[in-house]
């Protein structure tokens, strides 16, 4: 009977803690959360190990709930949000006052927001409404692609079985790389079926084509129009049409040459991406303007040969830039998280962005959980085989880990340095990189004796050879940029027009003195059109906010 009763009483304490913990489950708070975003929450994986981690560290659970751009707009203009919100742009929502301003919660339950000093300084002076004080989070603050990514892609792209055959030479100049394209066309097998090959053919329907390659190499991105080209080394704005000098006025000579040269496939102006792909596929490439639209000469050529090395890479010349390295003092300035006038519970919200910043967090999102994916070996943080290899395969257990999921929201960049003096991202090993390179990558990596193929550019950029984005703040000035009046809205997109329909006529002219005299009649044309007016306004509002940046302590 004693021993009865004894197991009776063991059976109600089992229950009672059984219910305790049923029941602090269920009193768990749950924050909302609105965006575009899809989390995939229907997906077999969901919840990710990261979502369950960050749960777990506010004590919450977690609601995503996503929208298409009517049904955002519908939710902000009703006031009825979630607690938490993603936008794209901050005007709205503090015309609106939409959100909560987080100054007076920071030193309780935002004490790893504070950290990021110079990111909320530009947000008080630039996202504000000029009250000075904290409305919104960026994601991604901190270097981006450090070290470059594996392969980079952009530079001098070439056919690299083609280019080996040619002996590897350097190439400094676009007048260089021209020579070279037509060396591999000379050399370059027929296709199958008998199509010609061509130095390179580009999607040239879309203007980012024609200005994409110089843009890039020569160390400048587009802002909203390509009338303008933004600096990546001093941020700074120059007129990409009307300046001669300018990456636009590079590529058009570019594409004046090697059309001279019959070099340029001449469906380049109206072809879409696809269709460039396709000639790729086939082999009628030896060059590139961007890797991704010629991909697929590689992706054609290894189901026949696992080991081939056809296929495009970059070669760099000296002085050229890199398409990486930006360090972005505000993060991803077009995503901007704000706690809502309806969030039910506003600490909760603010330890959720506080947990965003977290040295703890930012190291599970790139890198996984300490002793489940990654762990110190002496003393150095490392990776397991195991998840190295599960990266490797993919499929849903890989995607069930949540590494990187969080990039839209996650406060540092996959670079930002943790407390243990490592990367956020445990990834970024040179080794780890050379495991992964498939042959082509490999055997170039060989020629050249590093561990990936864009060390190339990366040690050029460390010996004063190269440049890279270290000094592009494009997303900070976009974000505190002042809204385009519609007169300089609609002179942009006349001169968008104008140079649209001017380009075939520079790359195909019949000899120089046909594109100078094109060159002299664009530029009247452009003149006419308001060039004047809108870089005034560009000029002062582009220039006049990155001042204000850097003088931001």
């Amino acid at each position: 009977m004693r021993k009865f009763l004894s197991l009776v009483a063991v059976i109600a304490m089992l229950v009672a803690a059984l219910s305790g913990a049923v029941a602090e489950t269920a009193e768990r708070e749950t924050l909302t959360y609105g965006s575009t975003m899809n989390m995939n929450t229907d997906k077999p994986f969901y919840p990710t190990k990261f979502i369950t981690y960050l749960e777990d560290m506010i004590d919450a659970n977690i609601e995503f709930i996503q929208y298409d751009n009517d049904t955002l707009k519908l939710t902000l203009a009703s006031g009825d949000m979630p607690d938490l919100m993603m936008v794209n742009t901050a005007s709205n929502i503090l015309d609106g006052r939409l959100a909560v301003a987080m100054d007076d919660y920071l030193e309780e339950y935002g004490p790893n927001i504070l950290k990021f000093e110079k990111r909320n300084a530009v947000m008080r002076e630039l996202v504000s409404g000029g009250d000075g004080k904290l409305y919104f989070h960026t994601p991604n603050t901190g270097p981006e692609a450090l070290t470059g990514s594996t392969t980079t892609w952009n530079g001098y792209l070439v056919r690299w079985d083609l280019y080996k055959q040619l002996g590897a030479p350097a190439i400094n100049s676009d007048d260089e790389y021209i020579d070279v394209l037509k060396k591999m066309v000379e050399i370059a097998p027929k296709p199958a079926n008998g199509a010609p090959v061509y130095g390179m053919g580009l999607h040239g329907s879309q203007q980012w084509a024609w200005n994409i390659r110089a843009m890039a190499n020569e160390g400048y991105s587009n802002s909203t129009t390509w009338a303008y080209a933004i600096s990546t080394t001093t941020t700074e704005v120059m007129q990409n049409y009307m300046d001669l000098n300018s990456p636009f006025w590079s590529n058009m000579r570019f594409y004046f040459k090697l059309n001279q040269e019959g070099l340029l496939d001449p469906d380049s102006y109206t072809m879409n991406g696809d269709q460039v792909q396709e000639k790729a596929a086939n082999g009628q490439y030896v060059g590139s303007y961007c890797t991704w639209y010629t991909s697929d000469l590689y992706n054609t050529a290894r189901l026949a040969d696992p080991d081939t090395l056809t296929g495009m890479i970059a070669v760099y010349g000296e002085g050229m830039s890199g398409w990486y390295g930006s360090n972005h003092t505000v993060g991803w300035g077009d995503k901007l998280t704000f706690i809502t006038t309806s969030c039910k519970n506003i600490p909760l919200a603010v330890k959720f962005l506080n947990a965003m910043d977290s040295d703890e967090l930012n190291r599970v999102h790139y890198s996984g959980i300490q002793g489940e994916e990654w762990d110190y070996v002496d003393g150095v943080p490392t990776l397991f085989p195991e998840t190295v290899a599960l990266r490797a395969t993919g499929g849903e257990e890989w995607q069930h880990l949540g590494i990187g999921s969080f990039s839209n929201t996650i406060g540092a960049s996959e670079f930002g340095t943790a407390e243990d003096g490592g990367f956020y991202s445990l990834w970024d090993d040179p080794d780890l990189k050379y495991s992964g390179l498939n042959p082509l990558e490999k055997d170039y990596a060989d020629f050249y004796g590093v561990k990936y193929p864009a060390q190339v550019h990366f040690d050029m950029v460390q010996a004063g050879k190269a440049i890279n984005q270290a000094g592009n703040q494009t997303q900070a000035v976009q974000l505190g940029l002042s809204v385009r009046p519609d007169n300089i809205i609609r002179i942009d997109s006349r001169m968008e027009e104008i140079v649209n329909r001017t380009i075939p006529t520079l790359v195909s002219a019949a000899d120089q003195a046909a594109f100078d005299a094109a060159q002299a009649s664009l530029l009247d044309e452009l003149k006419a059109a308001g060039a004047e007016e809108s870089w005034a306004w560009w000029n002062e509002n582009w220039n006049g906010t990155l001042e204000k940046i850097q003088n931001i302590q």
